[in-house]
This record gives C-alpha cells, structure tokens and sequence, in this order.
C-alpha cells in the first residue's frame, strides 16, 4: 500500500517519483518544454516565513546596486497559471540600464513544489534559491505572534484566534502556524537535493495532510541560513563579514554588501496584544517538547544529508552545525524569548 503511495502519490495533487532511492535530478525540462524567456530571474527567497526574509528582501538584496528587487511579496507563482503570470512579469519589467539582477521573495514558495516547477520551466537552472530556517520553538512563536498581530492590522473577529495549545496536531493550522510547518526537513526533502529511502519518502507523504507533498527535481543552487547568520546581534563582524562575501558571490554579485549589521528588521512585532503567546510559559511545555522533538529530527537530517549536496551552500559551515544543533535545546533553559 505504502509503496502503491510512494508510486501514485499522496492524493491527485501530489505525485511521488520513487525507485529504491531518488536521486537528484539532472534536468527535467527540455528547451522545447521550457517557458525560458530572454529576461531571467537571477534570484528568490523561497522560505520559510519568519526566517528574515522581509528584511533580507528590503535592507539586504533591495540596498544592493547589483540588484533590482521586488519590494513586496510576489506569490504568484503559487498559482495554477503561476508561470504565465511571472513570465509576464519579466517582459512587462523595462530593461535595468544597470544590468541589475531581478529578484522575487515568496516565503511560502518552499512548501510548494507546483511552485518549483514553474521555476524550472520559466529559468532552468539560471536563478538561485535562498532559503532561511530557524530554531522551531522560536519559529514558533514569532509566527503566531505574527498572525494574532495581523488579526488586529486587518480588523478581524478576535474571538478566532486560537490558544497555541489547540493547535498541538501536525494536521491543524491557524493561518499557516502549524507543528508540521516546523518540520523545515519535510519540506527541503521535496527539493530533490539529496537521495532519498523508500522510508524517507513515505515519512515525507504522510508527515501531515495539510500541505500535500511530492519530489520537484530542479538544478537550482540553494544558499541555506538561519536566522542568527542573517540577524547576528554584531559581537562577531568576521563571522558577518563572511556571510556577506558567501552571500554575494553566491548570488553572482561584482560588488560587496554593505554591512548588513544594525540594519532595519523588518515585521517585528513592537506592539504588545493580549493575544501574544510567551512560549517559555510552563502552559507550552507541551508544545515546545513537540518542536523539539521534531527540532533534533529536522537538523539530524539538514546535517547529515541536505548540506552535503552539490548544489547547498551555507556560509561558515562549522558555526552552521553549531546553531542546528541547539534545535533540540530549550531556548527557555537558557533564556526568556524576546
């Protein structure tokens, strides 16, 4: 049966590509099936949300003078006719007299491999991926404070938003903040970056029924960070200086990046609402003893398998280790979350 799954695929949106292992893909489109068109994305920020990727957007790739950024969220791409849309984008863009580079940010395009597909079709192998990941017990937090905050921009019933602790299920969500979502490694695996198991596969199909998954093969390269690499608090300027250097030859850049230490952060819930939840509450033992648990078995599987791929880069390796492998820490032992 679950093999009969692995085959057909989770359900009619969701088909999996498997044998014994699934390797890498070598090029899936051809010219004649390709969208290709002479005006390229050269980059997108793809996940996760609450990973920095506003502010990587605005005060890192929007300040660089090599690129010519989107200054809001294209999600389009998303859509069943995502690729006609972003193609129509490009041709609609005039002619950078600089020679700019085109970036889009779209956070949720990670979780979804329609999504990837139509990369691949529009750009082939040409634009690079930049993805963010972050502790999920403060991915956690900052994502349903991020929600409850959007409740009260948008003016919305109050009465709807949920206690966290009701949402403890990897099949609920409240406007996207679910436990599944925190299983960054689920999500990666669709990527198609590393060989993957009959068993690995079937872990990823069943992990929740939220999000239907399936292998997108692409040739992309990927930059991967966490958010301490992107929002470092400034002791360690070799450290930062370093990631900047990894991030600008990574995206093909001639000049540096500024220094992107103090740079404005931006989505961060300065307001205060009844709502917001404090994660280190003996209320939430519960919950972050889940996203811990799955916290060690995502950056288990991020270290020993997704970064030894061809195509990840992450900056600064050894510190890349470090910061993963305090997922299955509490962040509480240590501190009150901010």
């Amino acid at each position: 049966m679950i093999r009969s799954m692995l085959l057909d695929g989770y359900n009619d949106e969701s088909t999996i590509v498997s044998k014994n292992t699934l390797r890498p893909s070598q090029g899936r489109y051809d010219q004649d099936d390709s969208l290709y068109n002479d005006r390229d994305l050269d980059l997108a920020v793809i996940g996760f949300p609450k990973t920095g990727t506003t502010t990587l957007m605005k005060s890192v790739l929007g300040q660089h003078e090599e690129i010519n950024m989107m200054p809001y969220e294209y999600c389009d791409i998303n859509t069943a006719n995502g690729g006609e849309k972003l193609l129509e984008f490009l041709k609609d863009k005039p002619l950078d007299e600089k020679g700019r580079k085109y970036g889009i940010k779209c956070p949720t395009i990670v979780r979804r491999p329609n999504a990837i597909d139509t990369l691949s079709k529009i750009s082939r192998s040409y634009t690079r991926l930049i993805i963010g990941v972050r502790h999920p017990v403060l991915w956690f937090q900052s994502f349903y404070n991020y929600r409850v905050a959007e409740v009260y921009r948008k003016k919305e019933d109050l009465s709807t938003i949920p206690d966290p602790n009701k949402i403890l299920s990897k099949n609920i969500q409240w406007k996207e903040v679910s436990l599944s979502y925190a299983r960054f490694d689920m999500f990666l695996k669709q990527l198609a970056k590393v060989p993957l198991d009959d068993n690995e596969l079937k872990e990823m199909v069943l992990s929740d029924k939220l999000w239907p998954k399936r292998i997108s093969p692409n040739n992309f390269k990927i930059f991967l960070y966490t958010t301490e690499q992107l929002l470092g608090d400034g002791s360690n300027s070799t450290r930062q200086f370093r990631f900047q250097e990894d991030l600008q030859h990574f995206l093909r850049l001639e000049s540096p990046f500024p220094d992107i230490r103090g740079v404005h952060r931006s989505n961060e819930n300065n307001a205060t609402h009844p709502e917001y939840m404090d994660i280190c509450s003996e209320k939430f033992d519960r919950l972050r003893r889940v996203l811990l648990r799955q916290g060690r078995i995502s950056s288990r599987w991020i270290l020993k398998k997704f970064i030894k791929s061809d195509d990840v880069v992450v900056s600064d390796v050894d510190h890349f280790r470090e910061l993963l492998k305090t997922w299955g820490t509490d962040p509480c032992q240590k501190h009150k979350v901010e």
